[in-house]
């Protein structure tokens, strides 16, 4: 079947058909559509006795949907064979006069509303449907490239999950994405960290030592902590992993943590997870390819329902968050005392917090803007964020885990239309 068709009774002729729909194009010129291109098709007979005809059609490189436009009414028998037959969501497209739009209802309202969304074109109303169309084709393009990323990657738990992980431990990753899963033995990552030299990580130590402040950190930590960078390294390359995460407190027992090596990763847009945490993992993923923005996984420290304030903390954070290079600095993981952990001035801005949990209508999204970081605090992690939302007591009773991923800039709305649409997928 073809991505998009056009429908139209015998009583309407093939050239009024494509003057109809060469309209419905003149009105999206004044709109940008990334990444898609209009280009011509072939007109078709369908029985003899109705047209299927598109004049220009809208590629991309994997979209996995398909539009219908009604351009006339006594389609809907032969539109709806088209839907049964095919898996993808279908769009409805409905155009003015010729019973275009009662044919549409009658569709809408007999497919299941997931299946079978509508937009209509109506002159009193086309600026505003064009708009909503070119959204919807770039949010629909958006859960195409996120599908079909997680579709083509592997994704590496190093370790196992982590035993108070309670909600990963239930479901590691939505039942709606089949994921590529490569389950590591703790003792490779351990053997593989015990046989690095130190003289392999020369390149990275001398890059740490530009970035951080490093008086009274004794060398040998940030060596280690190095060697625990290229082991993963060696890891990822030989497993073929895009994201991993890492039942990273196994490490204690061997004096050393992950923080800063989760850290590197991160500030390159490798998904590197903490405590074997899949849930926050997929969210990490997911926030960044919806957004385009980096993420950070953080607990939450403190909520303060009177201010509308939600404190934020951990031990590793990607580099580029840092700002003020004089106060990035190294200091000890915070539950263990040992090995180093990375805290320093976050820039303030504005900022989006979610997770998802067992499925991609089980979620939480908060919006709201940093408006302190590295407060001190000995009793929490290192790296800390003070954020002022909106309303604290809804998103209160929401929370999903310990766990929530951070981007940067409000992008609540942008990743509910992605979630909504893969929960449907």
């Amino acid at each position: 079947m073809e991505k998009n068709i056009a429908l139209h009774s015998s009583l309407m002729t093939l050239d009024k058909a494509k003057k109809k729909i060469d309209k419905f194009y003149d009105n999206l010129r004044d709109y940008s559509l990334n990444n898609f291109s209009l280009k011509s098709s072939l007109s078709l007979n369908l029985n003899n006795r109705k047209t299927l005809y598109c004049s220009q059609i809208i590629e991309n490189y994997s979209a996995d949907f398909s539009v219908i436009f009604i351009l006339t009414g006594g389609v809907e028998s032969i539109a709806q064979d088209i839907i049964n037959k095919t898996k993808k969501k279908v769009l409805l497209i409905g155009l003015e006069n010729d019973n275009s739009l009662p044919a549409c209802y009658e569709l809408k309202s007999f497919n299941d509303k997931e299946k079978v969304e509508l937009l209509y074109f109506g002159s009193s109303q086309k600026d505003y449907a064009a708009q909503k169309f070119m959204e919807r084709m770039q949010t629909i393009s958006k859960c195409t490239h996120i599908l079909n990323y997680f579709r083509k990657i592997n994704i590496g738990i190093i370790g196992g999950i982590s035993d108070w992980l309670l909600n990963s431990q239930a479901q590691a990753f939505p039942p709606e994405f089949d994921i590529n899963l490569v389950n590591i033995d703790f003792q490779e990552l351990l053997e593989t960290y015990e046989s690095t030299p130190t003289n392999e990580c020369k390149p990275l130590l001398k890059h740490w030592k530009k970035i951080f402040q490093l008086k009274g950190i004794d060398p040998s930590e940030l060596e280690k902590s190095a060697r625990v960078y290229y082991a993963l390294f060696k890891i990822i390359k030989k497993y073929k992993l895009s994201a991993f995460t890492i039942k990273c407190f196994d490490l204690l027992p061997h004096q050393v943590t992950a923080c800063l090596a989760l850290a590197e990763f991160n500030s390159h847009g490798v998904a590197a997870g903490c405590e074997g945490d899949t849930q926050a993992l997929f969210t990490s993923i997911f926030a960044m390819l919806a957004s385009d923005y980096f993420s950070w996984m953080a607990n939450i420290s403190d909520i303060n329902i009177k201010d509308n304030t939600i404190q934020l903390a951990h031990c590793t954070v990607p580099l580029n968050f840092l700002v003020n290079r004089d106060n990035i600095a190294l200091d000890t993981h915070m539950e263990s005392g040992l090995s180093l952990a990375v805290c320093g001035d976050i820039r303030k801005s504005d900022v989006t917090l979610i997770r998802i949990g067992k499925s991609m209508s089980d979620y939480s999204i908060l919006e709201g803007e940093i408006i302190d970081s590295n407060m001190g605090n000995k009793n929490i992690c290192r790296t800390q964020i003070l954020v002022k939302v909106k309303d604290t007591d809804n998103w209160y009773d929401r929370i999903i885990g310990n766990h929530q991923i951070l981007v940067r800039e409000h992008h609540k709305e942008q990743l509910e239309k992605c979630l909504k649409n893969l929960a449907s997928n």
